[in-house]
């Protein structure tokens, strides 16, 4: 099955995974879907206190409950990037944002990017869904 990852990732953004940004300090993307596999990229602040399994599981069922054409998934590959202690997870731009508001959030994640550079490190976890 041939899945539209940009149109996947722009759904589940604004859909579940702004709260997870948000209220936990974690942040997820779809790179791939193959062979019941779920390939995500999860981005994980010092305010995420689950531990990595934990999250990877959680993570890829919150996904695949998401989405029908991911119902079939069974396992997942996740990279989990562990951000350095200053890191941001990112927030949501709306068309309700003031401009403001915006380019304090552009620079405030940019300092965070120039922050953490070459200061995460990153697990790479596969397992199945439903252990």
């Amino acid at each position: 099955m041939k899945i539209n990852l940009d149109q996947f990732n722009t759904e589940y953004l604004f859909a579940v995974d702004k709260l997870y940004r948000q209220f936990g300090g974690l942040a997820s993307t779809l790179t791939g879907y193959s062979n019941a596999t779920l390939h995500l990229k999860v981005e994980i602040s010092s305010r995420w206190k689950k531990d990595p399994v934990t999250t990877a599981i959680q993570i890829s069922k919150s996904w695949r409950r998401f989405f029908p054409d991911l119902a079939s998934a069974r396992r997942y590959r996740v990279e989990l990037v562990v951000l350095s202690k200053d890191a941001d997870t990112g927030g949501v731009i709306s068309n309700c944002t003031k401009p403001k508001e915006v380019q304090a959030l552009i620079d405030r994640l940019a300092a965070a990017m120039d922050a953490s550079k070459n200061e995460s490190s990153v697990l790479v976890l596969e397992g199945d869904i439903d252990e």
